[in-house]
Order: C-alpha cells, then sequence, then structure tokens
C-alpha cells in the first residue's frame, strides 16, 4: 500500500510542477501557451488542426496560434533600426517585467506575451531598439504614458532562458544587468544525470545533490519522478534542462504522436529542452514524420534543441536527408560507439551536433582507464568532437552519485580543468581506438558464391560502364532504388547476393567492417564523390581470399590503416 501511495504522492508532486512551471511567475516556458488564446489548447489539438486543411492553410493557422498580433514593423519611433548586424547581448533580469510583442508597429498598443523576473536570463540584440511611450506599470499608468513622449528604449528580444520567443517582442530597458560576453549562462552543473532504471529516492537524492541537468526517456517510465523530485524541492524550471527521448512506433500518426509527447511537454511545464528520438530504427517514412514534428515544435519554442539517438553509418544517407529539413542538434549515443569509431565522429562533426555520451564507466574499464585523470581525458576527447558535449553518468548509488558531482561536475567548464592529465592515460585511450578501429583477424571461409566473385572480378575494370548503363536505366536520376533494380532486372546480382557483408581481414578500418555488397554498390554507383575510392576497393577484398590479401593489402589505401 505504501508504494501506491508513494507513487500517487510522486504523480501529484509532478503535476504541481507542471502548473507552477506553466503559471506566469515561471516565465521561461513555452511563450505561447502563457498566452490566454493558446493556454488552454494541448499540443494534440494543435497538430489536429495542423492535419485538417491545405498545407498553406496550416501554416498559417500555427503562426497566428504561435504569434498572436505579429505584424510588419514600423519604422518611425525606431532608436537603432534598420541595422542589419545581430549584436546579441547577455542580460539578467532584475524585479519583475513583462515582454511586449508589438502589434502594427507599436510597442505602447503591444500584448504582454509573458512575464520574467529575477534571475531569468534574456539574450536581446542590442542594435535592435525602439523608442516609446509605454513605460512601467502599465496598469496605472497607461493613460497617462498615452500623451507622453517617446522616452522609453526597448530592445528585442532573442531568447528566454535559452528558448526563442518568435517574432517582434522587446523588453524594456532598466529592467536587466548586462552580463559579460563569456559569462556563462547554461545550466550548471554540467555533468548529466542518467535515470535509466533509477528510482524515486535515487532521483531525489540527485536533485538534492544539486544535479539540474537530467537525461530522460519515455522508455524509462519514471519522466514524472524526476518532475516530482523538482517540485518537492521548488527548483526553479529556469534551472533546469530536460533531454527527452521518445520511441518510434511502427507506422504511428502524427496526431497519435504528439498526444504522446504532449504528456512529457506538460510535466515541464510545455518546453522540453532536447528532445531526441532515442534509436534511428524503424522505417523512413516513420523517422521523417517523426522528424517534422519536431521541427515544428522547434520552430514553436516548445523544444529548444532537437536530435537523434544510437545513430549509426548505416543511416547515415537518411540522417543527411533529414538533416536537409531542420538541423540534427544533438546526438546521443554509447561512448565507445563514437570514441571507437573516427567515422563516426567525423559525420557528428559535419552535422554540427553535440554529442551526448553514456556508458561512460563501462568504456573506461574496457580501456583500463581507472582514475580521474583518465575520465578527464576522455572528456577532452569528446570536446574535441563538439565543445558543447555532454556526460551522462548515474549510478545505484547515492554516495557514487554524488561523489560523480563533486568530481566531474563542471567538466570542461573548470577553470582547472585538463591539469590532472596525464600521458599514459591519454596513450591507453589511443591505443584502445587503434584497437577499435581496425580488425586484427582473418575471416576464413567466406562464402563468396563463384558467379558473384566473377561479376565483381570484372566489375574492377568496368564500373565506369556499369555506371554509365544505370543512369541511362534511372534516366539520369540516380538513386539508391534504381541501382538496386537495374542490379536485380538484368540479372547481374539477387537480393539474397545484396546482403553478402565484408568479412574481416587484418588492418581493416573497422567501419567497413560488415558493410553490405548493397551498401558499396550504392556509393560506388550512385556517388559522385570521393567514395568510388574505398567502395571500389571493398570489391577487391571480397574477391581476394585470404592469401592474396596479405599481398594486396597495402595498395587498398582507403580502407586499411596504414
Amino acid at each position: 500500500m505504501d508504494g501506491y501511495m508513494q507513487a500517487d504522492k510522486a504523480r501529484s508532486q509532478a503535476a504541481d510542477y507542471a502548473t507552477q512551471s506553466a503559471a506566469a511567475a515561471s516565465p521561461d516556458f513555452h511563450t505561447a501557451a502563457l498566452n490566454s488564446s493558446v493556454r488552454t489548447r494541448s499540443l494534440a489539438q494543435l497538430h489536429l488542426d495542423l492535419n485538417s486543411g491545405p498545407r498553406m492553410q496550416a501554416q498559417q493557422a500555427l503562426q497566428r496560434m504561435l504569434e498572436p498580433d505579429a505584424a510588419p514593423r514600423h519604422d518611425a519611433a525606431s532608436a537603432n533600426r534598420g541595422v542589419a548586424q545581430l549584436v546579441p547581448e547577455k542580460t539578467r533580469i532584475t524585479g519583475i517585467t513583462h515582454l511586449v510583442r508589438m502589434r502594427d508597429g507599436s510597442i505602447y498598443e503591444g500584448a504582454e506575451v509573458m512575464e520574467v523576473e529575477d534571475g531569468d536570463l534574456v539574450l536581446i540584440d542590442n542594435h535592435d531598439s525602439i523608442l516609446s511611450r509605454r513605460g512601467p506599470n502599465q496598469e496605472t499608468y497607461r493613460d497617462e504614458d498615452f500623451d507622453g513622449p517617446q522616452q522609453y528604449t526597448w530592445f528585442k528580444v532573442l531568447s528566454v532562458n535559452n528558448f526563442p520567443v518568435g517574432r517582434d517582442v522587446f523588453l524594456r530597458d532598466r529592467t536587466f544587468d548586462k552580463l559579460a560576453a563569456d559569462a556563462i549562462t547554461d545550466v550548471n552543473p554540467w555533468l548529466i544525470y542518467g535515470t535509466d532504471g533509477r528510482n524515486q529516492q535515487q532521483i531525489a537524492a540527485a536533485v538534492t545533490d544539486g544535479y539540474r541537468r537530467f537525461d530522460c526517456a519515455e522508455s524509462y517510465g519514471n519522466s514524472h519522478l524526476v518532475a516530482a523530485a523538482l517540485a518537492a524541492q521548488h527548483i526553479p524550471r529556469r534551472e533546469v534542462e530536460i533531454i527527452y527521448k521518445f520511441d518510434i512506433h511502427d507506422g504511428e500518426t502524427k496526431a497519435n504522436l504528439a498526444r504522446r509527447l504532449d504528456r512529457a511537454f506538460r510535466l515541464f511545464g510545455g518546453r522540453i529542452d532536447t528532445l531526441l528520438i532515442h534509436n534511428v530504427e524503424g522505417s523512413d517514412n516513420d523517422l521523417t514524420m517523426a522528424w517534422g514534428l519536431m521541427n515544428e515544435l522547434k520552430q514553436s519554442g516548445m523544444v529548444r534543441e532537437i536530435g537523434l539517438g544510437n545513430i549509426t553509418l548505416e543511416r547515415r544517407h537518411l540522417i543527411e536527408e533529414l538533416a536537409k529539413t531542420g538541423k540534427v542538434d544533438a546526438v546521443e549515443n554509447s561512448l565507445s560507439s563514437m570514441l571507437g569509431s573516427a567515422e563516426l565522429q567525423e559525420f557528428i562533426k559535419s552535422l554540427g551536433a553535440k554529442p551526448y555520451y553514456y556508458n561512460v564507466i563501462r568504456t573506461a574499464e574496457q580501456i583500463g582507464i581507472k582514475s580521474k585523470a583518465g575520465l578527464m581525458a576522455l572528456i577532452a576527447n569528446m570536446t574535441s568532437v563538439h565543445d558543447e558535449s555532454g556526460m551522462i553518468l548515474s549510478s545505484s548509488r547515492t554516495d557514487a552519485a554524488s561523489e560523480n558531482l563533486a568530481t566531474f561536475g563542471l567538466g570542461p567548464r573548470d577553470p582547472n580543468f585538463g591539469e590532472e592529465g596525464n600521458y599514459a592515460e591519454l596513450g591507453k585511450i589511443n591505443d584502445w581506438q587503434k584497437k577499435s578501429n581496425i580488425c586484427d583477424t582473418n575471416a576464413r571461409g567466406f562464402p563468396l558464391p563463384p558467379r558473384v566473385a566473377e561479376w565483381l572480378g570484372e566489375l574492377v575494370f568496368s564500373s565506369e560502364r556499369i555506371r554509365e548503363q544505370i543512369t541511362d536505366f534511372s534516366h539520369g536520376v540516380v538513386t539508391d532504388a534504381t541501382i538496386e533494380q537495374w542490379l536485380v532486372q538484368t540479372g547481374a546480382l539477387t537480393v539474397a547476393d545484396l546482403a553478402i557483408e565484408v568479412p574481416s581481414r587484418i588492418g581493416l578500418k573497422r567501419n567497413y567492417l560488415k558493410k553490405t555488397l548493397r551498401y558499396i554498390l550504392r556509393n560506388l554507383f550512385g556517388s559522385a564523390s570521393c567514395d568510388w575510392k574505398w567502395s571500389i576497393q571493398l570489391v577487391q577484398l571480397l574477391v581476394a581470399d585470404v592469401d592474396l590479401w596479405d599481398f594486396v593489402a597495402d595498395g587498398m589505401t582507403e580502407i586499411v590503416s596504414q
């Protein structure tokens, strides 16, 4: 009975946190939700509306809901307008005031969109300001201001507590203190608390210790415990960062996914800092649908960053297509998957995504690292991928979680970070990476059918001719699908043949291990870049037996570590 009562209490506290967070007293949430015309609408209702008409009408409806009363700006009363260069400046609110959305080019006639209070962090554009009659305490002095001079300077707001606020939102001068350009305004401490498998007592202890960044997921089933612990200890939402991951469901509609996500948004005051697809699994259509919804949520200001979890190079093409429709802000993978693959690291860099990494202690043990200096070296390695990378640590022991926070809480933000590193630990990491990146055995008995071996052997000398045939077959628009159709329809290969995988060979870069023949030929015939170099060398590997490999490996400069 006690267990049920505790669970009910946690859910009640979580509901209280969501309610308190969305109230005007916590102004860093969901600008649209704080507007009375939108406040009662659920995320699911919003997206049902979006799907109920022509695309243009839906977009206009969304714009009206998210940015009511926005209008073209008139510059007659500008103090510093028409300046093309954006000059962001960090500020911290002193006291309590309101942000105002301009209406018909007027601040005076504008609408209050949200309240900000002492300590809130507001990023303004110092080169986009306007003079207005509108001063403080409009409930008292509005009539007086009506006939007054344009003496109050208002600055355009870019974000509040790192969340965008939409267009034409302004903040009055003398309501804030300016901060240094290098002032740290991100949520601290840097270390992220992993909630996977953690119970109510452990999560509450983490909040008490001072953790403020939390890695949550739909599948963990305990996000309400995080919200409850934050509510019980009266932690302002602006001091918290939530990473939330959700799973892809086969054939799910956008409206149903929106309903699922709505539960998480309600727990954390209508906003999620970083929203991730937990695993890049499922059909391209399902992933593309989910990514589209995530982009809409980001544009609305309900989400600050969007990203992907547990990515692999096998889904590289899809990920690149998703990135064309919306930036991949973050990637969450195991440390070993990123540390052990130079190619994956480069791919993440090319996306411009910040990496979040887990399974840190397990990977450290595999490498042979047991010291703080060694873990600092691991952190430094991942910081080289992106300077805003984040480490996720957790422990079933509350004392260990406390120690982790004391030791690594500030991470790269620590002024003393890196001073304890030593070359022995760095050498261990380097050696492990080499072993992880290079195959050290030869797989014998590789079953390559004779007809496939014959066709691949001829391909080494005829790839350009076949590429031209596929281009003609595809009417000039070569895709992965048309390449495979040509290969199968001409009888060159069967679907089963295309599933043949690259075997292990001594010296082979591990990222090519188990690449399928389908993957190789798609890059050989479909890419206009230098991918054909490693593709043709993998074809040569497939037709070479183990004994021949020893003679030709030195010339395989693209696929062999020299």
